[in-house]
């Protein structure tokens, strides 16, 4: 190129610049001004082309490429402005060249509040009462896809409020959709929702007709809580979801799906079930022909029992449901054991029937509060109708429960039953009043004796029920004992309580029904009782209160030449027993059993009070035990019975008894005087046999009287006269016959089966006795006529008795009991 010819271009290039520029920028300011009021021309005559009832609309600012247009409204046919469509803000991107042609690039919405409702049956969306409907395809008999104005449409910062039944749901969304390039291409949507703030993600295709649609919706950690008030039972977790579907809006019912749920960290403490630490509900389901299936992963619970339920499918139609199950534990039924279930519901018009029912022939053992039931087979049923919701009418049910079981015991224990049987109806919602049902107990038995039957009446309480009943036992005569409760499937929790506020045993009743060892013994007295069990999350516990008063015992009784002499009463018996565990069967401490009078064979106690525990294995801890005897005080120290052993060493400490009223008991001597006796009385139990070993009383210093002991001329006249032999135990008959001492000493042991009394006093007789002293003999001498004898003085005697301890303390009915 030529100087000349640059020269050239160059001067002519920055003539005609600034006249293009110019024109440009003329250009530009005139489709600014021109873009305005084509758009007003151009978007509702767009809206009129599909269909759309434009009712506001306003241009707030426009460019070459883009418009700002707010607010936006589409009305309702109905006409009500809750039905409409409003738009806060709406952004338009495009090009001139577009425009021209009716189209755009790009629309973001902002704002958009939609509504819509579900009575409990039908869903309505008053959006797509504002969309036109499209004109049918001939060939093909389905709506094709609209051509839509522009390439892709966006939805931010909008609601969708929905109304359901008794709550209404305020749902942030955005979503974008992109339409179709070509024709046979699918509408496709995603689109965010966060319910009760927990995302939910939706993704959709549309096309290439109307009736075709594919969606997918997925949500991770998704917190039931957040939706109680909407689920029928409060179950809490966090839900992890994929659904699937696939379907022809012209054949709804050839929708085919698939989904997988897994709900981990689950709550259903609602239903009084507690699953295994970190094991999540998992579900899988299918759906294809109008029938779905279902598979459920084993569900591993802990509480209330610990067992497995398995589900392996699930079959769904819309007339039908089957399922079958099976329970298992190891920690619940023996190994092996598994109890097979059956679950089937069938439509009935507008009703389902349903049935569910369970069957183990075989032994199997259930937990329940920490302790271990066993049961001799299984048999449940429940079997009634439901009634779906209705915008009439909420869900209705009625249903009939019936279990029954052969025998049934409590590890552990010596607790048993018979056949245990119930039925019970059960109605939702929970009606004011409605039919009671029943359960039956038979053969009860506990601790080897027969306990009675029992038999109740139950009511359905919301989630729970509310029984009264009665216990028959043949432990009494004629002794029912009513019994009421709850229990409440909700909290998992039951109490019971029971009470006989009077029973008066009729006279003479003989309590050998109660335990043999009683045979013989005639009872009476006034019983009360009462007592109570409660079970919840924290086990079982039970309760019982026993008292007695009035009460009265007599045994050991014999005709001795034709009257009743002899035998054992006890008078004035009250007992206060109060049980914190009856299935353990101990007491709480310091139980009290009080006795006004003891006699037997002439020997009487009054005021006895023993303070004592029942500890578990039938233990009894005698804390304390005293009795008022020979007006003074008989006390001894704590000690323990144990079932199964036969030795035992108890301390008697005896206080103040009075010497006449001891030996006159015993039938050793008279006395007269204030003399007490004080010491201690070591008892001793072996292999059945009561003995003394060293026991020892004495009186209290300064305090002497007088002793006659009798009974002595057996002993004197089986000795010949003449001897010395004789003249001593004569001289010691006339001492022992008025004597007065200054102390005594008592020692007893036994020896054999003979109690050996060692009677030790030291004093004189109270007058001269008829004796002298003889020195060709060496002794004393009874004299005769009106000769005076010899006044003693300072005389120490040792006198010795045997008394047969069959005859104190009848000992073959009162250690026989004992045993």
């Amino acid at each position: 190129m030529s100087k000349s010819l640059a020269r050239s271009l160059i001067k002519w290039t920055l003539r005609v610049t600034p006249w293009v520029l110019a024109l440009g920028l003329g250009a530009g300011w005139w489709l600014s001004a021109w873009t305005p009021g084509y758009l007003e021309r151009l978007i509702p005559r767009l809206a009129r082309d599909m269909g759309l009832p434009v009712a506001e609309f306003h241009i707030r600012s426009a460019g070459l490429f883009s418009a700002d247009i707010g607010p936006v409204t589409l009305a309702a046919p109905s006409g009500d402005p809750a039905d409409g469509l409003r738009l806060e803000s709406v952004r338009v991107t495009y090009t001139p060249a577009s425009l021209k042609l009716g189209r755009v690039h790009r629309v973001v919405i902002r704002g958009a509040a939609l509504t819509a409702s579900h009575d409990g049956q039908n869903f309505r969306l008053p959006l797509l009462d504002l969309l036109p409907a499209t004109e049918k395809n001939p060939q093909a008999g389905k709506a094709p896809l609209p051509d839509l104005p522009l390439d892709e449409l966006v939805i931010e910062n909008s609601t969708l409020t929905l109304d359901l039944p008794g709550v209404r749901l305020f749902i942030p969304f955005a979503a974008t959709v992109v339409l179709p390039d070509e024709v046979g291409d699918s509408l496709r949507v995603a689109a965010t929702l966060r319910v009760r703030d927990q995302p939910v993600d939706v993704a959709a295709e549309l096309g290439p007709t109307m009736d075709d649609v594919t969606m997918t919706m997925t949500t991770s950690g998704f917190r039931l809580a957040s939706l109680g008030d909407l689920l029928p039972l409060a179950v809490g977790g966090d839900l992890d979801l994929d659904l699937t579907a696939a379907l022809d809006l012209s054949r709804p019912q050839e929708v085919e799906a698939t989904a997988s749920a897994a709900l981990h960290r689950p709550d259903l403490a609602c239903l009084g079930l507690t699953l295994a630490d970190g094991a999540p509900l998992r579900l899988a389901a299918q759906l294809a022909d109008g029938n779905a299936t279902a598979q459920l992963d084993p569900i591993a619970l802990t509480g209330p029992h610990p067992l497995t339920l398995h589900v392996p499918e699930v079959s769904l139609s819309a007339d039908a449901v089957h399922a079958a199950f099976t329970l298992a534990s190891t920690a619940t039924f023996p190994s092996g054991t598994i109890i097979p279930g059956i679950f089937e519901a069938t439509r009935e018009g507008d009703d389902w029937a349903v049935a569910l029912s369970m069957e183990e022939k075989g032994s199997l053992r259930a937990v329940a509060g920490g302790r271990t039931v066993r049961l001799a087979g299984l048999a449940l049923s429940l079997r009634g109708t439901v009634s779906p919701a209705t915008p009439d009418r909420s869900l209705t049910s009625s249903a009939v429960l019936e279990a029954r079981t052969r025998t049934s015991s409590l590890d552990g224990t010596d607790f048993a039953t018979g056949a245990v049987a119930l039925r019970l109806p059960l109605v939702w919602p929970v009606p004011g009043r409605h039919d009671s049902g029943r359960l039956t107990v038979a053969g009860i038995r506990a601790g080897g004796r027969a306990i009675g039957s029992m038999a109740a009446t139950l009511r359905q309480e919301a989630l729970g029920l509310r029984f009264s009943g009665h216990l028959d036992t043949p432990l009494l005569p004629k002794l029912r004992v009513p019994f009421a409760g709850t229990a409440s499937l909700d909290t998992g929790s039951a109490a019971l309580d029971f009470s006989v506020d009077r029973y008066d045993l009729p006279a003479g009743f003989d309590p050998g029904t109660l335990t043999p060892a009683l045979a013989g013994v005639a009872v009476s007295g006034t019983l009360a009782i009462e007592g109570g069990a409660t079970f919840d999350d924290t086990g079982l516990r039970t309760r019982l209160g026993l008292f007695v008063s009035d009460g009265a015992m007599a045994f050991g009784s014999e005709q001795r030449s034709g009257e009743k002499e002899g035998g054992v009463r006890l008078e004035g018996i009250r007992l206060f027993f109060e049980s914190p565990d009856v299935i353990e069967f101990r007491s709480a401490p310091a139980q009290v059993l009080t006795i006004d009078r003891v006699s037997a064979a002439g020997i009487e106690m009054t005021e006895a009070v023993i303070a004592f525990q029942l500890e578990p294995g039938g233990v009894t801890l005698v804390e304390r035990a005293r009795f008022e005897w020979c007006g003074g005080h008989v006390e001894s120290r704590a000690f323990r019975v144990v079932p199964g052993h036969d030795e035992y060493d108890v301390t008697l400490h005896c206080t103040g008894l009075r010497l006449s009223d001891l030996l006159a008991q015993l039938g050793l001597a008279r006395a007269r005087g204030d003399s007490t006796l004080s010491g201690e009385l070591p008892v001793s139990w072996r292999n059945g046999q009561i003995t003394f070993h060293q026991g020892f009383l004495h009186s209290t210093p300064g305090e002497g009287g007088f002793i006659q002991v009798e009974g002595l001329d057996d002993l004197v006249a089986a000795v010949p006269e003449g001897t010395a032999e004789r003249s001593q135990l004569e001289l010691a008959r006339a001492a022992l016959g008025d004597f007065e001492y200054k102390w005594i000493r008592l020692r007893a042991d036994t020896v054999d089966r003979d109690l050996l009394v060692r009677l030790s006093l030291d004093g004189k007789p109270a007058d001269i006795l008829p004796f002298v002293y003889r020195k060709d003999i060496g002794g004393f001498v009874k004299i005769e006529g009106d000769i005076g004898g010899s006044h003693f003085q300072g005389v120490r005697l040792d006198v010795n008795f045997t008394l047969p301890l069959d005859r104190i303390l009848l000992y073959k009915d009162v250690i026989g009991r004992i045993q």
